[in-house]
């Protein structure tokens, strides 16, 4: 896919009679669940997110810094938290198409 299709995007083909077939590419990914959506200031929680629109190669930062993704698929993503500030953190997951998705770990 070419780095400049947009999030939520459809591929349409055209045959030269005029029947089509299309298909959503780069979708928006939704989270539906989270595991262990809380943990301890010194990081290294094992943190698990399930949804839909995940793909291999995605990125997850908590608030603002990298964890460290150890496996995702298309329906979940699973990673070691940083260190960080006690109390509620952004978190924003990042396919490689450039599409996110935003929710909140708490840090305790």
């Amino acid at each position: 896919m070419p780095p400049s299709v947009s999030c939520a995007s459809t591929l349409r083909v055209t045959n030269p009679d005029g029947s089509f077939a299309q298909t959503a590419i780069n979708p928006i990914p939704v989270i539906t669940s989270q595991t262990n959506a809380s943990g301890p200031v010194t990081g290294n929680t094992t943190y698990v997110v399930i949804g839909q629109g995940f793909a291999p190669g995605m990125t997850m930062t908590i608030g603002g810094n990298a964890a460290n993704v150890l496996a995702g698929g298309a329906t979940s993503i699973v990673a070691l938290t940083p260190p960080g500030v006690l109390g509620p953190s952004p978190v924003v997951i990042t396919t490689p198409g450039g599409c996110q998705v935003t929710t909140t770990f708490t840090y305790l």
